[in-house]
């Protein structure tokens, strides 16, 4: 049996093995990458709309996976959402949003929330759908 090495090696003849660096936006090294490309504070607004959202599924729960963002006014997130869509897609491919507003939410409803704000990046599909969860 072949080692994975080798296996993995000749995939590529030498001569189309690339040598020089990748340059391109998602082909980061930790010297190129900074906080700010990757990093997000929720804007104030966003924030707002968020809270909102806790107080009308407190009184109006919803399962998360029969939500859409276009049943409640999230226009700010919206807005914030594609710009980490672009951070996804064009930029470093990755995104850490700092803390949502989740501290006098139910597990349910910081569910509903992080459902929502994925589903506007792009078609959610559960994972290891249970209970309704």
């Amino acid at each position: 049996m072949e080692s994975i090495l080798e296996i993995e090696t000749d995939l590529l003849p030498p001569e189309k093995i690339p040598t020089a660096p990748f340059e391109f936006p998602k082909a980061w090294s930790k010297s190129t990458i900074s906080e700010t490309d990757y990093f997000f504070r929720l804007p104030r607004e966003c924030v707002a709309e968020l809270e909102n959202l806790n107080l009308e599924l407190q009184k109006n729960a919803l399962p998360a996976l029969i939500t859409r963002p276009d049943m409640y006014d999230l226009e700010n997130c919206r807005g914030f959402m594609r710009q980490i869509k672009d951070v996804l897609d064009n930029g470093v491919g990755f995104a850490v949003i700092d803390k949502l507003p989740i501290d006098s939410a139910s597990e349910e409803v910081a569910t509903t929330m992080h459902w929502l704000l994925g589903s506007l990046l792009g078609r959610p599909v559960a994972q290891n759908y249970k209970d309704g969860k």
